[in-house]
């Protein structure tokens, strides 16, 4: 009985994982991006959680794993978005990765600068604020085309006080990297 208590509680924290970790279900264009998926099971399923003896015990198997992980590309689920902070990596084959603001925006316009600093792969990337209400609205939407060479793209977005601003990047080769340094500086 507690295996099966302990595997419902790792499927019902394994399944957003997964879903985040899948790259059919969201693409760099789309502001709904994977983390309205996993809300809606978690609004769907989570319930289910206070019921489960061992929940507590996932979630917290999930945060030790992702403070070990320190933002790197084991990490389960979306990255914090800090502001005048570089946070770089890399996206390898077809894969996301989404990057979201702990809290919303105190200032209207913010500076978005993504610089590929290696890599052949063509990659997307989508920069969207959210409301309170959960409205998405994509601001900027730019790909970055197959080839070994270093750019920056840089865009200051407006209209985003009192909103959460995400980056959704995603990769479209099957083995080729794009790696990179994302800075999102408030203005």
């Amino acid at each position: 009985m507690k295996t099966t208590i302990l595997s419902l509680a790792l499927a019902t924290f394994a399944v957003p994982a997964a879903v985040l970790a899948t790259p059919s279900t969201a693409h760099a264009g789309d502001c709904g991006s994977v983390a309205s998926v996993t809300a809606d099971i978690w609004d769907e399923y989570g319930s289910l959680l206070s019921n489960l003896p061992y929940a507590d015990k996932v979630a917290k198997m999930i945060s030790f794993w992702n403070k070990m992980a320190g933002g790197s590309w084991a990490t389960i689920g979306p990255r914090r978005l800090e502001y005048s902070t570089n946070l770089n990596g890399t996206i390898l084959g077809p894969t996301d990765r989404v990057f979201i603001a702990e809290t919303p925006t105190d200032k209207d316009s913010v500076e978005i600068r993504i610089e590929k600093l290696d890599g052949k792969a063509k990659t997307s990337f989508t920069v969207c604020k959210v409301d309170s209400a959960g409205n998405k609205y994509k601001l900027w939407d730019v790909t970055a085309d197959n080839g070994n060479y270093t750019k920056t793209w840089t865009k200051t977005v407006s209209g985003v006080k009192d909103r959460i601003v995400t980056v959704h990047f995603h990769g479209h080769s099957a083995t080729n990297k794009f790696k990179y340094e994302l800075r999102a500086t408030k203005k």
